[in-house]
C-alpha cells in the first residue's frame, strides 16, 4: 500500500547528472502510482528536463510560480521530503519548521569531493555536518566516495544508504555501433571547472600534435569556440545539449573524462553501456565504476592519458567485443535496482 507524497526539491531541472537522476526516480516511480510534486528553486519552463518531468508530476518553479508549500505540507503530514544538493536541503528545513507536519527529510547528496581552493565549501561542509547531528535527517549519498568525503566533515553516520544512480539516462534502442576512420574522441559535460575543461584541452592540444586528424567532440552547455584555442579549433566540435548523446556514443573512438571532483559520473555509466573505451582521471567513484569494465581506463597522470588516447586510437576494440560488453553492463547497471533502493529507503 502507498503511504505518502514524495516532494522532490532541487536548484532546476537544467540537464546534468542530479537532474537526470530525478528525471528518471520521478517515472519510475509514477509508474507504480505513487503521487509526487517537484519543486525548483531557481528553475523554470526552459530547463532541459522539464518537459520530461511535468509529464510524470507536477512541477513548480518557485523563481515564477507562487505557491503555498506550507499549507500543502500541512495537508500532507506524511509527505517525504527528498532534497536534492545543499541549498534544497536547507529549503526543506525551513519549510519543515513553517508547518505542522512532521515529515521525514532526506539528504540528497550528489557531490563527491572537493578541491583546495574551495574554502568556503569546505567550512560550509562543516556546518552541515553539525546540522546533520543536531537535524537527523536521512542522508542519500550518490556514490561511495561522496559518503567518505561528507562523513570527513562530520556528516551522522546514523540512518545513511549509498545509492549509486546506476544508467538513469535509458534510450528505447541504443545506436548501432561503428568505428569511426579517424580518431574521434567525446566529451560529455557542461564547461564546469571542476570537470576539467582546461585539463581537457591541453590533452587534446597534446595529442593532436602527434596526430593531426584527429577530433573532439564536445556534448554540454556552456561550451563557446572563445574556449578552443586556434590550432586546434578545426579539430574540435560543438554539439551543446543534444537528445541524440548515444549517437555520439555510438560512433566514438573513446569518451575522454577530466573531472576533478563528481558525485556518480552518470557519463561513464552511458559510454559503458554504450560499449565505448573510457579513459578517466579518478573523480567521485570513476574508478569504481571503471574497475569491472574491460574498455576502461582510470589513470592519475597527464602522460597515461595521453597515452592510453594513442592506445585507443591505434588498437580499436572490435565490434563484436563492445557488443558482448555492453549487453553485460546493461544488466549490471539497470535503473530498476536503484529504484528498488530509493523505495526501501523511502518506505514506500
Amino acid at each position: 500500500m502507498i503511504s505518502g507524497t514524495v516532494l522532490h526539491i532541487i536548484p532546476t531541472l537544467q540537464n546534468g547528472g542530479a537532474e537526470t537522476v530525478l528525471t528518471r526516480l520521478v517515472e519510475e516511480l509514477a509508474n507504480k502510482n505513487i503521487p509526487q510534486f517537484v519543486v525548483t528553486l531557481q528553475g523554470s519552463d526552459a530547463d532541459f528536463n522539464h518537459q520530461k518531468v511535468s509529464q510524470f508530476a507536477q512541477v513548480v518553479h518557485l523563481k515564477t510560480a507562487k505557491v503555498n508549500l506550507v499549507q500543502w505540507l500541512d495537508e500532507n503530514p506524511n509527505a517525504k521530503i527528498i532534497a536534492w544538493m545543499y541549498r534544497p536541503i536547507l529549503f526543506a528545513h525551513r519549510l519543515k519548521s513553517k508547518s505542522t507536519a512532521n515529515p521525514d527529510i532526506y539528504w540528497n547528496i550528489r557531490n563527491s569531493n572537493f578541491r583546495y581552493f574551495q574554502i568556503i565549501q569546505r567550512c560550509s561542509l562543516y556546518a552541515f555536518g553539525v546540522l546533520s547531528h543536531l537535524l537527523k535527517p536521512k542522508i542519500i549519498y550518490c556514490s561511495n566516495q561522496a559518503k567518505l568525503t561528507h562523513q570527513a566533515y562530520f556528516f551522522s553516520k546514523q540512518n545513511q544508504r549509498v545509492i549509486p544512480n546506476r544508467w538513469a539516462k535509458v534510450t528505447a534502442n541504443l545506436p548501432s555501433i561503428n568505428q569511426p576512420k579517424t580518431p574521434t574522441f567525446l566529451y560529455v559535460g557542461r564547461y564546469d571547472t571542476m570537470k576539467g575543461p582546461k585539463r581537457l584541452i591541453k590533452l587534446f592540444s597534446a595529442f593532436v600534435k602527434k596526430q593531426p586528424e584527429a577530433c573532439l567532440q564536445i556534448a554540454g552547455s556552456g561550451w563557446t569556440k572563445k574556449m578552443i584555442p586556434k590550432e586546434i579549433e578545426n579539430n574540435v566540435v560543438l554539439i551543446g545539449n543534444t537528445n541524440k548523446i548515444y549517437t555520439y556514443y555510438a560512433n566514438a573512438t573513446a569518451l575522454l573524462f577530466t573531472s576533478y571532483s563528481e558525485g556518480y559520473p552518470n557519463v561513464l555509466v552511458e559510454a559503458i553501456v554504450s560499449g565505448l573505451p573510457v579513459i578517466a582521471f579518478e573523480a567521485g567513484d570513476s574508478k569504481l565504476i571503471l574497475q569491472d569494465y574491460a574498455f576502461g581506463n582510470t589513470v592519475k597522470s597527464n602522460q597515461s592519458f595521453l597515452l592510453a588516447m594513442e592506445k585507443a586510437s591505434t588498437h580499436p576494440h572490435s565490434l563484436n567485443e563492445r557488443m558482448n560488453e555492453l549487453t553485460i553492463q546493461k544488466e549490471k547497471l539497470n535503473f530498476s535496482k536503484t529504484v528498488l533502493e530509493y523505495l526501501q529507503f523511502l518506505s514506500l
